[in-house]
């Protein structure tokens, strides 16, 4: 159920916003606000996350793609390509980045544990 906030100085309704790092309500009417500090979950989340590519195909698009995730050398990745493994343990907002480098290679990945950030 959504909160109705009444604007102190007009009496009309307010909006509910959330704008980059702030978050608040906003009077449409007068331009009465109050605001305060929005962090993302995905910033607050402290888990530390495992990503493992499933095996992949030796182009060379990949070869920079993993090289760069992991700072390996061509040996070691052509090992991580032709069998899979584990490419980077962190935190959920950099788990998220290389997802989406991964996703856009159509490179498979698995996460643990459950990653919710998608």
């Amino acid at each position: 159920m959504e909160e109705k906030v009444i604007c102190e100085v007009c009496g009309s309704l307010m909006e509910y916003f959330i704008e980059g790092h702030s978050q608040g309500w906003k009077c449409k009417k007068c331009d009465n606000e109050f605001v305060t500090t929005y962090i993302e979950p995905i910033d607050l989340d402290v888990t530390e996350y495992e990503i493992s590519i499933l095996k992949a195909e030796k182009a060379k698009e990949n070869f920079k793609i993993i090289s760069k995730i992991t700072g390996e050398n061509y040996l070691k990745v052509k090992q991580i390509l032709e069998s899979g493994g584990l490419i980077y343990k962190g935190q959920a907002r950099k788990i998220k980045e290389i997802t989406e480098t991964l996703d856009k290679a159509n490179i498979g990945y698995k996460i643990s544990p459950q990653f919710i950030y998608k």
